[in-house]
């Protein structure tokens, strides 16, 4: 894997020496902004050269990763949009295509040409598992059309969701053969602490699209019933974690599971008296009467409490995961009887006469006659441990959860 040679900030000292911005009025000022513009990338690796100070980071040789370009205040401690145009155009004139991933905020393309295209998806989120494919076939159109072009891949920050498409397009790209080896290169060009992409959510759906390439498979929605939560709150001998602390570090009044399909509410559920029910190795919540979901879904966990004689709602985690790979197997809605014989079904049973006859009695050539036979339906699970949760897998210290608690979802196909 080739990669560009990059300038890159190292510290304050370098920071302050990097001249060059289109706003900068002065020595100091530059010095303030360029220190506002560190705190801002924190980790981020930034482009410190040439006169530029850019949140932009060269992932290979034709692919970049920036934050926002932004203007007025915002692009005195973010990426000024005019900064990056005069960037692009200087390294990359008429050969850079800028992708933007937001779906929240847009700019005037005409400032890059309206070489721009957009495939948005909200902040701290993973994208619709449909919009990897489109993204990927286009940058990989834009960079094969000619050698020196390059894709410019950004969000606001330029990291997660920026570096969930890069990942997704070196794996459909083949540059590498795993979601991992994908994210953990990705994490090493663009931070200093190799945290590109750390969202749960976010991992998993490149590793879910590494699936489909590797294995060749092609997606569909696949509905299923969502018909158990499992808890298991974690170690029940820790007398410094109560069972109910163990959830959330406080007396736990209610609980609620919501789940979303793509961005609508489908189902909420309201758990009273949790501190009453939870059990010592696990707790089951029962959602026998929700909808079935298809494709992108999403669980929220929160919890209801009162504080100084208020009713305050905390969201506890919450997690993306697609219905697709409910299963150990992809098969069909429809799939024939393990036991079918294909040779009987087009031949037909025979007679004493020798010939074919109709015995729709018989399991094995139904499908000759009418609807195709179904496998009994079976319940499949996705274990989830705390490290899979979104927001709550920061909790290093283990103050609000314990390491050791996880869910697991029982679904009906």
């Amino acid at each position: 894997m080739s990669s560009s040679t990059q300038c890159i900030h190292v510290n304050d000292s370098d920071n302050a020496a990097a001249a060059g911005s289109s706003t900068s009025n002065g020595p100091l000022r530059l010095n303030i902004k360029n220190q506002l513009k560190n705190m801002v990338s924190k980790k981020k690796i930034r482009y410190v050269c040439d006169g530029f100070n850019l949140d932009l980071s060269y992932i290979c040789d034709n692919i970049i990763a920036m934050g926002f370009p932004s203007s007025r205040i915002e692009g005195m401690y973010r990426n000024h949009i005019n900064d990056v145009r005069k960037f692009l155009d200087l390294k990359h004139r008429n050969h850079y295509k800028v992708y933007n991933l937001c779906s929240e905020r847009s700019y005037d393309t005409s400032k890059f040409y309206d070489r721009v295209a957009v495939y948005p998806f909200d902040d701290h989120n993973p994208p619709k598992i449909e919009l990897f494919e489109p993204f990927c076939v286009d940058v990989h159109s834009w960079l094969t059309a000619d050698p020196l072009n390059v894709a410019v891949i950004h969000c606001k920050a330029g990291k997660g969701r920026t570096g969930t498409m890069i990942c997704a397009y070196l794996l459909y790209s083949n540059q590498y053969l795993s979601a991992t080896e994908a994210l953990d290169f990705y994490g090493m060009r663009r931070t200093y602490d190799c945290k590109g992409v750390t969202i749960p959510s976010q991992r998993r759906y490149v590793s879910y699209y590494g699936t489909l390439i590797t294995n060749r498979l092609k997606y569909h929605p696949v509905p299923v019933h969502i018909t158990n939560v499992i808890i298991y709150p974690g170690n029940p001998n820790d007398e410094k974690l109560p069972m109910t602390g163990v959830l959330i570090n406080a007396i736990l009044n209610e609980l609620e599971v919501l789940i979303y399909q793509s961005d609508q509410l489908i189902y909420s559920k309201m758990v009273r008296d949790m501190n009453k029910i939870v059990r010592p190795n696990s707790t089951t919540i029962c959602l026998g009467d929700s909808d079935a979901v298809s494709g992108d879904v999403k669980l929220v966990f929160r919890r209801i409490y009162s504080s100084k004689r208020k009713e305050r709602i905390r969201i506890m985690f919450h997690l993306w995961f697609n219905t697709f790979f409910a299963t150990k197997e992809v098969v069909d809605e429809c799939d024939f009887d393990p036991d079918f014989d294909q040779n009987a079904v087009f031949s037909g049973p025979k007679s004493s006469s020798g010939d074919a006859t109709k015995q729709e009695g018989d399991p094995k050539i139904k499908s000759l006659f009418g609807p195709p036979v179904s496998r009994k339906p079976e319940p499949c699970y996705m274990h989830f441990s705390k490290s899979d949760l979104d927001k709550v897998f920061k909790d290093n210290r283990n103050k609000y959860i314990n390491s050791e608690f996880a869910i697991s979802l029982k679904m009906q196909k």
